[in-house]
Order: C-alpha cells, then structure tokens, then sequence
C-alpha cells in the first residue's frame, strides 16, 4: 500500500523508463487532512496491456497461486483431497482476476495504452 498527498493517476511515467500502474487508489480521510492510499507496481518499457496485468497479477498472487488453486480444485473433484473450499477458493479467485483485468483494460483505454 502506498499513500499520496494527491491524488495519483492511474498511469505515470516516471522518467526513466519505467511506469507506475496504480489500482485500488482511495481517499483517507484523517482529521483535516485527505490523503489517497493505493496498489502500484513499476512497468519497464515497452508498456503494454499483457504486460501490466502479468506484472499485477503476479504481484497481488504471486507465481505458483493460481497452480495451488487448481491442483487442490482438481483433488477435491478426484475425490483425492476432502476440501469442499476448494472449489469457492478458485472461483473467488477467477472473479478477482476478472475484476482486475477489466480494470487494467478500462485504465489502458484511458491511457490510451
């Protein structure tokens, strides 16, 4: 979580080639003071749609997460791993994914990316 005076875009250069990408940006309000908390990664060039949602996706779950999912997923429907979660874990997490990328994908729009 990061946290600005200002409110941050969505999209930023930051002149060395790289890019911050920001998500989940929100106004903090403490005392007199508004503040904006907020995800952000850093995108090299070149900056492409595919290559924001692999750098975020990567970054919220990590590698291997959705390879856990579907493995215990697939033990639990083989009758294998006794997990009746499983199933509701991997599809909250397809959803999430969903969400992000049509996130990702409207933040390109606007960026013209």
């Amino acid at each position: 979580m990061t946290n600005y005076d200002k409110r941050p875009l969505a999209i930023e250069a930051k002149g060395n080639g790289s890019y911050f990408y920001r998500w989940n940006i929100v106004e903090v309000q403490k005392e007199d003071i508004t503040s904006y908390d907020c995800e952000e990664v850093t995108i090299w060039l070149p900056l492409t749609k595919e290559k924001i949602k692999r750098t975020v996706i990567s970054h919220i779950w990590g590698n291997n997460f959705e390879q856990k999912l579907v493995n215990e997923y697939n033990s639990y429907k083989l009758g294998v791993l006794d997990d009746s979660g499983a199933e509701e874990r991997y599809k909250e997490f397809l959803k999430q994914r969903i969400a992000i990328k049509e996130k990702i994908d409207k933040d390109c729009l606007t960026f013209n990316i």
